[in-house]
């Protein structure tokens, strides 16, 4: 093996692909018994990963990728990438077990071992010690373990029975109870996993933050297949970094037709932190805008919806939110526009539907601000105004696209915020300006886009466990 546990990404590669080559105890992927109960409770973190080619997850994901043309040519580069490293696919494949699971160990990490519970044992052995450097292994019961270091193997053999295992362990019984029975993929981290993590990933100013991720419980997350998309979900106990969660009362503001649409609340909160820290940078940021950033804060306080829409020439952009004082909003972004405006242009007063507004003329484009209803509404499109005060059109929560994404992931009416794209009318409407500006999207990534109808993502807390999910779908 060429690189640290170099055999696990293959087996990992190969249960993606196997298809095309004619093919929940414990956290474990399947649906069965993982190996949680062989790995002390001090682990780190613990991945489990279906490798069962005939598994639900595996044909849900092969039907969903074959809609893409892009798989035949990931599936060639996996075959090619198998041959490098020595290994036969057609053995891996016929001799991997249903699932593999992976635990790391060490005070900082530094040991890693995985485990399966192979068709074919002894095939599966002979490609474990085949190649320039072949694995350490070593059996218990009736799992093989296989590492690149024989301290990762004696951490699992010298586990006594009346030792903790992380099977055992309350937190990590809490974090896989989050995740569905059968995914593709699932994963744990403890708390000192999570810390590790935040400390290698040099983000501390993150885990230092009031209710930062660092002080969680637990994290777990998993990847799903559904018959028509992937879902990714994460779920963190113990940080407070969402906010709280708000049923939202703008989302009918938000049209039919929009092809993006982003509902968001205090916005301003990360200002507030922004302000309140020894930031060194702030006041160049401050001088810039030409306005406090504690003003800007107070004028994203409250409840949003951002959206965008196809337009005449060019997409609708709007900002519809209801801060705590809408006029002084309004006033703090006209400050910002005249400050920022290039080449000396200045906003003018301007009626619509009977609202004095200002707009700021950019050559073809106009950015249009002022309170309408009680709302501050930001917008480059006299249009949006109209739409906002006549009340009569259809609204996103009613389309259909939006409800299938919305209902696949179990979206509560109660969430931290949520984005959602409408890609079947968006790709196109992307092409469609990039075909106006002289630009050509090519056609293999045209290809691979067109199965592509919606994303969405929102974030939710029950609780102290927060989550977020992301769920792709295709037509």
């Amino acid at each position: 093996m060429r690189a640290k546990l170099g055999l696990i990404a293959i087996v990992m590669a190969t249960a993606v692909g196997a298809a095309a080559c004619g093919g929940g105890e414990g956290g474990s992927a399947t649906g069965g018994e993982s190996a949680a109960s062989l790995v002390p409770e001090s682990a780190l973190a613990f991945v489990t990963i279906d490798t069962d080619l005939e598994s639900d997850q595996i044909q849900s994901a092969d039907d969903v990728l074959k809609k893409f043309p892009f798989r035949e040519r990931v599936l060639a580069e996996i075959r090619r990438g198998l041959r490098e490293e020595g290994v036969n696919a057609e053995a891996l494949r016929r001799s991997a077990g249903p699932e593999v699971d992976v635990a790391v160990l060490g005070a900082t990490g530094e040991l890693v071992a995985a485990f399966t519970q192979p068709r074919d044992e002894d095939e599966f052995i002979r490609l474990l010690e085949s190649g320039d450097e072949p694995s350490k292994h070593v059996e218990k019961d009736g799992w093989v373990v296989f590492s690149d270091d024989q301290a990762a193997l004696d951490a699992i053999l010298t586990l006594e029975d009346d030792d903790p295992k992380l099977a055992e362990s309350e937190a990590f019984e809490q974090a896989t109870a989050e995740l569905p029975e059968e995914a593709i993929a699932k994963a744990y981290a403890s708390r000192g996993g999570i810390r590790t993590a935040v400390s290698a990933g040099g983000v501390a100013a993150i885990g230092a933050a009031p209710g930062g991720i660092d002080r969680a419980r637990w994290a777990s997350g998993a990847l799903f297949a559904h018959d028509d998309g992937f879902e990714l979900q994460a779920h963190v106990a113990g940080s407070t970094l969402a906010g709280t969660p708000y049923a939202g009362t703008l989302t009918d503001s938000i049209p039919a037709d929009s092809v993006l649409a982003l509902s968001f609340r205090d916005a301003g909160r990360t200002l507030d932190q922004l302000s309140a820290s020894t930031t060194p940078f702030l006041p160049m940021i401050e001088q810039t805008l030409g306005v406090p950033i504690a003003d800007v804060a107070a004028a994203l306080s409250g409840e949003g919806v951002l959206y965008v829409r196809p337009g005449a020439g060019i997409p609708e952009v709007t900002l519809v939110s209801k801060p705590d004082d809408a006029q002084r909003a309004a006033t703090t972004i006209d400050r910002l526009v005249k400050n920022l405006a290039p080449g000396g242009a200045q906003p003018a007063p301007m009626t619509v539907e009977g609202v004095r507004m200002q707009r700021l003329t950019l050559g073809p484009v106009g950015i249009l601000y002022g309170v309408v209803d009680g709302k501050l509404v930001v917008t480059d499109s006299p249009t949006a105004v109209r739409q906002l005060r006549d009340g009569g059109r259809d609204k996103l929560s009613d389309d259909k696209t939006f409800q299938d994404a919305r209902d696949a992931v179990g979206m509560p009416d109660e969430t931290n915020g949520w984005l959602y794209v409408n890609l079947k009318d968006g790709i196109p409407l992307v092409e469609g300006l990039a075909g106006l500006s002289g630009q050509q999207v090519p056609a293999d990534v045209s290809a691979n886009l067109r199965p592509l109808r919606s994303a969405i993502v929102f974030g939710a807390r029950d609780g102290d466990v927060e989550t977020v999910k992301v769920f792709v779908n295709t037509s």
